[in-house]
């Protein structure tokens, strides 16, 4: 034991960037950047607690969890297919999936009915203003800059799909 002591004090204080590191470490309820994307987090479930989003479903989910990127990539995979398939020719918000790589993206997991879904809420407006990586981006009308969508990471299916209109 007191070696692994001494081992451990030799390594904070040799310069190692030991320290750095540890300072730089996430914390368990910071909000996560995904990687590859720009302008797209994956909340916490404390974090996703805090956003009031059960006024979204007129229902305040049962609980909060943080999905893992590992999710979030199995949503995005299918995510052009289920808009395609979702939003005919003449529908609102017909082509966003053309658009897709310009949205801005927040994930959140929720739990309804026993069921772990995820959240996903688009936006195109990315503006100086907006906390969206730490606030929850809830825009009226906005037309198709702004949709949003459930996932269910277990079974694959999307659902309550929500393109926004314009007043």
């Amino acid at each position: 034991m007191k070696q692994l002591l001494m081992l451990t004090l030799a390594l904070l204080c040799s310069g190692c960037g030991v320290i750095d590191l540890m300072l730089e470490a996430p914390q368990a309820d910071e909000n996560v950047l995904v990687e590859g994307r720009n302008f797209a987090v994956i909340f916490t479930g404390e974090n996703a607690a805090e956003q009031g989003l059960g006024y979204e479903f007129n229902e305040d989910p049962e609980a909060y969890w943080t999905p893992s990127p590992t999710e979030v990539a199995a949503l995005e995979a299918g995510l052009s297919n289920y808009l395609q398939s979702q939003l005919r020719d003449g529908m609102w918000g017909y082509g966003v999936w053309e658009r897709l790589p310009a949205y801005g993206r927040q994930y959140f997991g929720l739990v309804f009915e026993g069921e772990r879904l995820i959240f996903a809420n688009y936006f195109c407006n990315t503006s100086d203003e907006m906390n969206w990586q730490e606030q929850y981006v809830l825009v009226m009308d906005g037309g198709d800059c702004f949709f949003r969508l459930l996932y269910n990471p277990v079974t694959g299916e999307y659902s309550n799909l929500i393109v926004n209109g314009e007043a």
